[in-house]
């Protein structure tokens, strides 16, 4: 089914829990279909039995233009407006659709060269559990310094995955079916707190590898993004 605003987005399952699997919130990350089509090619009907299952494609007019969004980064202008302009009218119905939901896993990818990582922009124990035990061992959870307040996961019961581009995606699609599985593993999550935004001029570091500038420690995320006007993201280690 399509909204008004050309999100496309697709249906299946029966179960009573709904699940929304968000692909091209950027139009320009289209490493994050591969995701969404190989966790909905690999579930089985158990998956479908207990869960239904909306895989939504938010700006597809930015996607089929080759472009990262139309007129504002969608991602910085949720809960949106029902008057504004094209990535608000899309917020403003994205949000409505995803309040709804019981999980929303929101994708993206990134230039950076970075280890996949989860974002959560407010504590939610329910979902600190299901990203536990899993593949993926970081977990940034961004602080009201950081945060906006106008991202697709301030408004509804989700996560985002950041994925670096060049990542093999298999790994990626096993984690989201385990984590909509709530399969667990040997591995501990480990979670820092994004308290900052890094402006100053660096030439080179490794993200998630402790760093120090002008006296402060703290823990690069997002270093080599090119799409935000950031050196990088500072954190600090919690658990």
């Amino acid at each position: 089914m399509d909204s008004n605003n050309n999100i496309k987005m697709e249906k299946i399952g029966r179960g009573a829990k709904k699940i929304a699997i968000v692909t091209l919130v950027h139009g320009d990350e289209t490493e994050t279909l591969e995701i969404a089509e190989g966790v909905k090619d690999n579930l089985q009907d158990s998956d479908l039995e207990k869960l239904t299952f909306y895989f939504i494609f938010a700006n597809h007019q930015a996607y089929d233009e080759e472009k990262r969004f139309i007129d504002a980064d969608l991602n910085r202008v949720f809960p949106g407006k029902i008057n504004g302009n094209k990535e608000e009218k899309l917020a403003f119905d994205l949000t409505k659709i995803l309040q709804e939901m019981d999980l929303v896993i929101d994708l993206h990818s990134t230039p950076a060269i970075t280890e996949p990582f989860f974002i959560m922009t407010k504590k939610d124990e329910n979902i600190l559990k299901k990203l536990q035990g899993k593949q993926i061992t970081k977990l940034c959870m961004m602080s009201q310094e950081v945060a906006s307040g106008k991202a697709l996961i301030d408004y509804c019961k989700g996560f985002s995955l950041e994925v670096n581009e060049k990542e093999e995606m298999k790994g990626m699609i096993d984690v989201v079916l385990a984590i909509i599985r709530e399969e667990k593993s040997e591995k501990s999550l480990e979670i820092f707190e994004v308290y900052k935004i890094i402006n100053e001029k660096i030439d080179h570091i490794n993200n998630f590898k402790k760093f120090v500038l002008a006296g402060e420690i703290f823990y690069p995320i997002l270093f080599g993004e090119t799409d935000y006007e950031f050196t990088c993201l500072a954190a600090r280690k919690v658990s």
